[in-house]
């Protein structure tokens, strides 16, 4: 199965609702079908996007102090000591990193993007296959 992203606003006056939650996941269906807050839900893409703009898979660690590792995989934890792997970015966080992201030329990434070292990382992981290179 794995890990998959799923990203969604969450009001400040929600916020406090959400982290007190004794049923995140559930809570958090809620604020989304009371807001109508859309949710842009990349699956398991989410370790590609980081491997692309951090030059490695989070699974292998994010890098410390980096603020694309956080765009993908956020910057605070909801419950250190829960199953699920759900994080969040703070609002002055998401500023800082918006700014960073109008710096980027997502085609000078895309023209370093090594897909057989994205393989090697990524690719065997999120889905558990072993590539075979076939030559003909």
């Amino acid at each position: 199965m794995g890990m998959l992203a799923a990203y969604q606003e969450i009001k400040k006056e929600d916020f406090k609702i959400l982290s007190e939650s004794d049923d995140f996941f559930e809570t958090l269906e809620d604020l989304e079908e009371k807001d109508g807050t859309d949710i842009c839900d990349i699956d398991k893409m989410w370790d590609a996007l980081h491997f692309l703009l951090n030059g490695l898979s989070a699974i292998y660690g994010a890098p410390e102090d980096n603020i694309l590792s956080e765009f993908i995989i956020g910057s605070e934890s909801f419950d250190e000591e829960a199953e699920e792997f759900a994080r969040y970015i703070p609002t002055e966080k998401v500023v800082e990193i918006a700014k960073k992201l109008n710096e980027i030329n997502f085609q000078d990434y895309l023209k370093d993007f090594d897909m057989n070292k994205f393989a090697k990382m990524v690719f065997i992981l999120i889905f558990g296959i072993i590539l075979m290179k076939e030559k003909k």
